[in-house]
């Protein structure tokens, strides 16, 4: 039976749940968090760093950050994609409020090269979903992830059209579509389908953002690699929607 975050995923390429990671995970993981900056600290030179890879880079691959990745969320991620490789390390994305009028960044696909983001130039590192939870209550001015609704089946098309490399020479076109803000509170999960366009949302509430995220694979998608730009469902157990 379709369930509605069947639908989701694939009319719009996300899908979330209120109740994918529970409470004491959440403790353990904001716990181990601020245990690292009180050692380690936030040194200015290094935030671009922090800011494109990962806060608090000793904690990637920690039991209780990798912890998160599991139960309801993986359950999930599984019955879409099947097995999947290893889920060996993380992001910790911390987001700081920033002052009132700055402006929203423009959507994205991750895996190709930027400053400070540890891709090598000239290469497009796929893979086939973003899972990602929340250690915080996140609102939609809260500096929560916005996804471009529908922008996976759009993005596949022009790579079937223009190729996959194209995306190393930029962004492609998207049709005008309203960004849609993730929200949920703290232990929220969510998945994103690899092709949908993303960014930070506008951050101007009063705390700092937690999330954690994870770039999941299929067990052949190292295999197929490029080809899953411009077949999106190639390695999904999802029908495409119906144009």
């Amino acid at each position: 039976m379709m369930t509605d975050a069947d639908t989701s995923m694939r009319q719009r390429g996300f899908a979330g749940w209120a109740d994918a990671v529970g409470p004491d995970l959440v403790r353990r993981a904001r716990s181990a968090i601020h245990r690292d900056l009180g050692v380690n600290g936030l040194h200015p030179d290094r935030l671009p760093e922090f800011e494109n890879a990962s806060y608090c880079p000793s904690l990637r691959r920690h039991p209780d950050i990798l912890g998160l990745f599991g139960g309801r969320l993986k359950a999930e991620a599984e019955r879409w994609l099947g097995p999947l490789l290893p889920v060996d390390y993380a992001q910790i994305a911390l987001r700081f409020p920033r002052p009132p009028g700055t402006p929203s960044a423009s959507p994205h696909l991750d895996g190709i090269a930027a400053p400070h983001n540890g891709v090598q130039s000239g290469t497009i590192a796929t893979f086939s979903a973003l899972a990602g939870v929340y250690l915080s209550d996140v609102e939609a001015d809260g500096g929560a992830l916005t996804v471009w609704p529908g922008s996976h089946l759009a993005h596949a098309e022009y790579f079937r059209r223009h190729g996959p490399a194209s995306l190393l020479q930029g962004m492609p076109p998207l049709p005008p579509v309203e960004p849609i803000p993730i929200v949920g509170g703290a232990g929220y999960g969510f998945l994103v389908h690899y092709l949908v366009g993303h960014a930070v949302g506008p951050h101007f509430g009063p705390d700092i953002r937690y999330a954690v995220f994870f770039r999941l694979k299929a067990r052949h998608h190292d295999d197929v690699g490029r080809r899953t730009m411009a077949e999106p469902w190639l390695e999904w157990r999802l029908q495409p929607p119906k144009q």
